[in-house]
């Protein structure tokens, strides 16, 4: 059983963000929640979404970011609503986390951010041949997905009576949700938090496998408690392949 926030964060459709802030350039805008800053923020479960638009446009290796790095710090005062994300002397901003980013793998907030503004650094500064991007365009094409979702009740036993009535329902799941392996739907059920548009598609195909499985509504998980009892922040499926859109229709999570 996970204590969960009664929000979810509001829903932010992809486009341009005005203001530039943290709200804005999330998915589900959980910025506004009272533990944003001391509990959710510093926590590895934000993809950066979009980053295929930049390269594609920018047309760089990755590697060819790294002379960028140092002006991401000054490119934060042309952005006062991320002011409080900006890379410090104790906390730089490297290009390994550029690398992370590209790979899907979730970041802190904070350096979610601060890729984020490196890719409009380099859009604004292209090589030869390719045209700048202005800002207004390229936030509009990045945004921050949360991976802070449970499926309230959800757990290994919910999966074990699925596939008792089911031989096929790994491949099922993993298929209609988009995976490349069992690994994210096994993690979710263990209490690791992935996006809100994975958990609402999977919670989707376990009530079409087992209409009566026992399972609440996608959560935002605060804390979750251990073997012990203890309460915890909870781990995060860092296997949730980030392909597709980022907010889906909860009654239907699979329109295109």
């Amino acid at each position: 059983m996970s204590d969960h926030a009664p929000s979810q964060g509001a829903v932010n459709v992809p486009g341009a963000p005005t203001p530039l802030n943290a709200g804005a350039l999330l998915s589900h805008d959980v910025s506004a929640m009272p533990d944003f800053a001391t509990d959710l923020a510093p926590r590895k479960a934000y993809r950066l979404r979009g980053l295929s638009y930049v390269r594609e446009n920018v047309a760089m290796d990755i590697a060819r970011y790294g002379p960028y790095v140092p002006q991401v710090a000054e490119a934060f005062d042309r952005y006062p609503g991320l002011a409080a994300y900006r890379p410090t002397e104790k906390e730089p901003l490297s290009l390994r986390q550029m690398y992370d980013a590209a790979a899907k793998l979730p970041l802190r907030f904070d350096k979610a951010v601060q890729v984020a503004v490196l890719c409009q650094v380099a859009a604004a500064a292209p090589p030869e041949g390719k045209l700048a991007i202005p800002p207004s365009i390229l936030f509009g094409r990045l945004q921050i997905e949360p991976a802070l979702y449970l499926i309230d009740e959800h757990h290994p036993g919910i999966l074990d009576e699925i596939r008792k009535r089911h031989a096929d329902a790994d491949v099922v799941i993993r298929q209609r949700c988009g995976q490349q392996d069992k690994v994210p739907h096994n993690d979710l059920a263990e209490g690791k938090t992935v996006s809100h548009r994975f958990a609402t598609r999977v919670r989707h195909v376990l009530l079409e496998l087992w209409p009566q499985a026992p399972i609440g509504g996608v959560i935002l998980a605060k804390h979750v408690r251990d073997e012990r009892g203890r309460l915890r922040a909870p781990k995060v499926c860092t296997s949730e392949y980030a392909d597709g859109p980022s907010v889906v229709d909860p009654n239907n999570p699979f329109a295109p």
